[in-house]
């Protein structure tokens, strides 16, 4: 099925290139620009396709090296689809006068442009199936091409239209500066009996075809009250048209104001009618004792000839009386221009933006690259495989996420490893003590003991219970404490009371080991904390000091002070012992859950028989007590320390804030 959709793909594209070279070959005009680039693009695209065809049907054996030569066709393809949409769109442009080849280019374009979307959209299908269109209508990218198709489409829109009307702008200056000109040229020839003098008109066709008229000038003489002096040579019907259109304008200025203002300035239509000049712009003279004036805006007609634009002039006497009106029209190519140009703009505008989405596109897959791969890796990743990381290069935003995700990935598997460390440990805490309940009740059963006998293998089990129910709490305490679960009292406590406290339950032990307990004067420092965990803490470190000073130290010394660090109040409280020591390598790891020194350094075996049989569970511990006695420190905003040297004891000195957490 899959060869079968592949070989669907190869074949809907070499009928994609032949319906290309079909439209190209026979309907493009002969000597059109797109046979230059159609021959060789069809005759590459031809070649390619059916080499992509065939390439489904090879044998396995001989596909290695030729399918790694393959492997850019496909973006062949599309950049040489591209180029023929591309020399379509330019070929709208160069023949946008001429209807056949316009509609010519303009179906190579549509058609390649749909053929190439069906392609494109198969060779998502046979990469992701059908759930794949959805993806990427639902992608990303594909929503920040069409953002920015959408974006780039407004400014053309508006550049289009800064371009379009500043050049209607500038054209209409041009034309405005060349009919003041002429009108000016014209009235200064200007004579009372004869008119407008001969040698304008030598430049004005007298026919009235449209050869004629092609090239020239056209004028028109008529009095204020339409009577025409000297015709423009144009046909009767056009002249009634500019004549009709001069006098209106001329008319229209029956609402202006006077000229400076002047009152009694009237207009009618009778011979020597006054004329206002306020809302016209003096020309200079006509002829020897009259003043020309423009009034009106130009305005464009279609004539045989070609597209004329005309404005009209006023002669006035120095009775400010208008003796005679004058209209001059010359050759104007401006619709022409602005038609090109608006052409131009609108053929030009899809192409740019064809290309930008195209583009777009391309730097927005190229940008979400790296969130594919992270998606990839976040997908493939899985318990047992946290050692994986991304390490992307790029120092952007996506590198900073990329380092982001490496970052949680390694804490993620941190986590884990303290987690599968931390079951193990306990399981084989647990392993040792359930052992030996086991084969205590296993020997009291199987066997025939005397009534000491049982005494002692009741003794022994309660002892491995005692030493179970101390390491489950242990658990317990740090399982709340990871989860935040924990809940502190804060209260005022005084330190020592705390510290005196700890030392009387410990005394027994300090007993049994012949250890010495001595305390020095203990000043009243009070702190906010939850006075039952600060009593596990002191007891975790001091019965620490017991148990591993045993059979080699004499004494325990507890110290606490009150002492300043950048203007805070800290108590310090000290615990030393002339012990065996700690080696410089365990320091680092001595805080760490289930982390135990060498077990000879206990000494269990200089202890005393009654202490053995009594606190056998203290003998060993549990490699809990100084995890738990550092997350008591820290949760009461303090640190905790410790320094060793072997062979002459060990000094722990916990630090917490006074009067405050």
């Amino acid at each position: 099925m899959r060869r079968f959709k592949s070989m669907l793909a190869q074949v809907a594209k070499v009928l994609a290139v032949v319906m290309i070279a079909i439209v190209i070959f026979g309907f493009v005009p002969k000597g059109s620009a797109i046979k230059v680039v159609g021959p060789i693009t069809i005759l590459g695209l031809v070649l390619l396709s059916i080499m992509m065809l065939s390439r489904t049907g090879w044998k396995r054996e001989s596909r290695t090296i030729v399918v790694r030569l393959m492997k850019p066709i496909p973006w062949v393809y599309k950049v040489l689809s591209v180029a023929i949409i591309v020399v379509g769109m330019i070929a709208l442009i160069m023949f946008k006068n001429d209807n056949a080849s316009f509609f010519n280019s303009a179906i190579i374009v549509i058609v390649d442009l749909v053929l190439l979307c069906i392609t494109t959209l198969i060779s998502y299908v046979r990469q992701g199936g059908w759930h794949s269109i959805l993806l990427l209508l639902r992608s990303t990218r594909l929503r920040l091409t069409l953002w920015y198709a959408v974006l780039l489409t407004v400014i053309l829109l508006i550049f289009s239209s800064i371009v379009y009307a500043t050049e209607q702008h500038n054209i209409s200056m041009m034309l405005n500066d060349s009919l003041h000109t002429r009108l000016a040229q014209i009235a200064s020839t200007y004579d009372p009996q004869k008119g407008l003098s001969q040698a304008v008109y030598a430049n004005v066709g007298s026919s009235y075809k449209l050869s004629k008229l092609s090239g020239g000038e056209v004028v028109l003489l008529m009095t204020p009250q339409g009577h025409v002096l000297q015709e423009p040579g144009l046909p009767e019907e056009f002249t009634n048209i500019l004549v009709k259109s001069t006098l209106k304008k001329f008319l229209s200025w029956q609402e202006s104001q006077p000229f400076n203002q002047k009152p009694g300035f009237v207009y009618d239509t009778s011979t020597g009618s006054k004329f206002f000049t306020s809302a016209a712009t003096p020309l200079g003279p006509a002829g020897s004792t009259f003043e020309a004036y423009n009034f009106g805006d130009a305005t464009s007609y279609g004539l045989p000839g070609g597209n004329y634009e005309f404005t009209q002039a006023a002669i006035v006497n120095k009775q400010q009386q208008a003796v005679a009106l004058f209209a001059v029209g010359i050759p104007s190519d401006a619709p022409f221009l602005l038609n090109d140009l608006s052409s131009l703009l609108a053929i030009a505008m899809p192409l740019c933006l064809l290309l930008s989405s195209v583009g777009g596109y391309w730097l927005a897959s190229r940008a979400m690259q790296p969130v594919q791969a992270i998606t990839r890796t976040a997908q493939e990743i899985s318990e047992t495989d946290l050692h994986r990381r991304l390490n992307l290069k790029q120092r952007d935003e996506l590198g900073e996420l990329s380092a982001t995700f490496d970052g949680m990935l390694a804490r993620l598997e941190a986590a884990f490893e303290r987690q599968r460390q931390f079951t193990a440990d306990a399981s084989h805490e647990l392993r040792t003590p359930l052992a030996i309940v086991d084969l205590e009740a296993t020997r009291a059963l199987t066997h025939e003991l005397t009534a000491h006998e049982y005494q002692q293998a009741i003794t022994i089990m309660q002892q491995e219970n005692r030493h179970m129910a101390r390491l489950v709490n242990d658990l317990l305490v740090l399982a709340r404490a990871d989860s935040g679960q924990a809940k502190f009292q804060h209260e005022v406590i005084d330190l020592s009371e705390v510290v005196v406290d700890t030392v009387e339950r410990l005394a027994p032990l300090a007993q049994q080991t012949g250890i010495t307990i001595r305390m020095y004067p203990l000043p009243e420092l009070t702190i906010l904390g939850d006075r039952m965990y600060l009593m596990q803490l002191f007891t975790n470190i001091v019965e620490n000091a017991l148990t591993y000073s045993a059979g080699i130290g004499t004494h325990v010394d507890i110290d606490l002070l009150c002492q300043y660090r950048q203007g805070q109040a800290w108590a310090s409280l000290r615990i030393a012992d002339d012990g065996p020591g700690i080696a410089e390598e365990h320091l680092p790891h001595l805080f760490e859950r289930f982390y135990r020194v060498d077990r000879s350094r206990t000494h269990s075996q200089n202890l005393p028989p009654t202490a053995c049989s009594a606190n056998s569970s203290r003998s060993t511990g549990n490699g809990l007590g100084l995890a738990i006695a550092r997350w008591i420190t820290q949760a009461h905003g303090g640190e905790i320390r410790v320094r060793s040297t072997v062979g002459r004891g060990a000094t722990f000195e916990i630090w917490l804030p006074v009067g405050s957490q």
